[in-house]
């Protein structure tokens, strides 16, 4: 099986932000991904993670607060609600519901899924606003640069299920296979 070198992308998204996607792996390794991700330095990073609950104690909210740091990125972890049950079901740790971290310059948070309340997914908003701590050396400020905060969170349920009526049986149809040449000339 061959596996093709790492790459990194990174999408313009609006006028003044630039954002990238990144994986478990990509995250946990500090090469070679992070010396590109600060030397760019895009405004918002995303991470798709097969891991248990996103915690501030755990290893993936350290990465994801390094690169808030430095290159000052907003980041944000995602992880199946899947992995976080089966984490909990070990019963080694406290019982957790936080399916993503957020880490950013204006704080970090954890962002749980109210499962047992009946939701399925977390509708995440995100707000960009003046960054006013992306300045030159000589002190001038930039007034496009963008920093990303974590607006809102509010859980997604499905529907209650729509009673549906029951279709009306229909009659099968007989199977001309089994029948003699005469009787087929009557079903027509």
């Amino acid at each position: 099986m061959y596996i093709g070198q790492r790459e990194l992308h990174f999408h313009p998204l609006r006028k003044n932000s630039l954002f990238s996607a990144m994986i478990c792996e990509d995250l946990a390794r500090s090469d070679p991904c992070h010396e590109v991700l600060r030397s760019i330095a895009p405004n918002l990073v995303f991470v798709l993670l097969l891991d248990g609950a996103q915690i501030p104690g755990r290893w993936s909210a350290r990465y994801a607060s390094s690169l808030s740091d430095d290159p000052g990125s907003s980041v944000l972890t995602l992880t199946a609600f899947g992995m976080v049950d089966r984490s909990n079901k070990t019963r080694m740790h406290p019982h957790q519901e936080a399916v993503a971290f957020f880490s950013s310059a204006f704080g970090q948070t954890p962002i749980h899924l109210p499962y047992k309340d009946g939701a399925r997914g977390v509708l995440i908003s995100l707000v960009s606003q003046a960054d006013p701590r992306q300045q030159t050396i000589d002190g001038r400020v930039s007034d496009t640069s963008r920093a990303w905060r974590l607006a809102s969170t509010q859980p997604v349920k499905p529907l209650a299920p729509v009673e549906r009526k029951k279709a009306p049986s229909i009659k099968p149809r007989p199977k001309l296979a089994n029948r003699r040449p005469h009787d087929i000339t009557k079903l027509r």
